[in-house]
């Protein structure tokens, strides 16, 4: 408990600092965002690539609540259109859910208008919603083959990243506001791993997903749209690929799984943005995930079958709605 009170005196402290000094290096504004998911239930179907149909209405919904303070200081090189809007942005905050708790920081630089560098972190709790069978912060037990819920605020997740960003807007060589045909690509290196919990080699879980080990993965995203000046703000069609680098960050017992198998996402995504404070980004997302050479049993976890190919279904609904303060 000191030690994530500490961390939220600190990021208060940060706040403050930045606060007081807006004027005379930069400006900051605070940020409010609520995302949410809703996942209609679509049972797994054995053997090798194939599509999955939904089975069901409902399975699961996600629901996270994110302040952002972002501190940014203008960096220009020159006068030169490329390089004269460079900015470096300082952004600590804190991310909520009703399972779990993380203080954050990120730093972002941008050198050229065309490409963004991320770098940062976040340190989180989680705890049990036993009526809902939700849990923050759990370790797989493999004598109990169940997820063991540990100590909220004694055990942590620790997350640590870089990441690139390159985007291109045609209208910056073609002017004009419908010609704004909007091209983004981002690649994240990501390490994830418990404090004070678990071990080398064991599943755990962070918030809504499972599966997860300690370990570097990745996350890339390609992003392509229309960008139109209406309430519709844009159109677009993203492409997301996520897996892990070293199947050696699972048990030795799980290998037949398939440990780096890399998950494909197909989104197409409606962005609103009813004035310069409030925006509204919808998300449809069509997934892969493993399918396997037996049937899955309901009630026995992924990792104990045998990998056979590449099973697509629609996955969920999202949603991300951002206001600034």
């Amino acid at each position: 408990m000191k030690k994530i009170i500490s961390l939220c005196v600190l990021l208060c402290l940060v706040l403050g600092v930045m606060w007081s000094q807006s004027e005379e290096l930069g400006t900051g504004n605070f940020v409010l965002g609520i995302d949410g998911a809703y996942y209609p239930k679509s049972d797994k179907v054995s053997g090798g690539n194939h599509f999955a149909p939904v089975t069901g209405p409902f399975s699961a919904f996600e629901l996270r609540a994110t302040g952002t303070y972002n501190y940014v200081i203008p960096v220009p090189f020159s006068d030169h259109v490329l390089v004269r809007g460079n900015t470096l942005t300082l952004s600590p905050g804190l991310e909520f859910t009703p399972i779990s708790l993380a203080p954050q920081f990120t730093v972002a630089f941008s050198p050229v208008a065309f490409l963004i560098f991320y770098g940062g972190g976040k340190i989180g709790t989680g705890w049990n919603l036993d009526f809902m069978g939700a849990k923050g912060l759990a370790v797989y037990n493999e004598t109990t083959q169940v997820y063991d819920s540990v100590t909220p605020f004694a055990s942590y997740m620790h997350q640590w990243y870089l990441e690139g960003l390159f985007q291109f807007d045609l209208a910056a060589v073609l002017p004009g506001e419908w010609n704004h045909v909007v091209t983004q690509a981002r690649y994240k290196f990501l390490y994830e791993g418990l404090w004070n919990a678990g071990g080398p080699q064991e599943f755990w879980r962070w918030q809504g997903t499972i599966e997860k080990a300690s370990g570097w993965h990745y996350l890339s995203s390609v992003v392509v749209g229309y960008q139109m000046p209406l309430v519709l703000d844009m159109v677009a069609l993203q492409f997301e690929f996520e897996g892990y680098f070293d199947k050696h960050d699972f048990p030795d017992w799980a290998q037949e799984w398939n440990p780096t198998f890399m998950k494909v996402g197909i989104s197409p995504v409606l962005s609103f943005k009813f004035n310069e404070k409030n925006s509204l980004l919808v998300q449809f997302r069509f997934r892969s995930r493993r399918s396997f050479t037996e049937e899955v049993q309901p009630d026995t976890h992924d990792f104990y079958y045998t990998y056979a190919g590449r099973e697509w279904f629609f996955d969920r609904i999202g949603f991300s709605y951002t206001m600034k303060l």
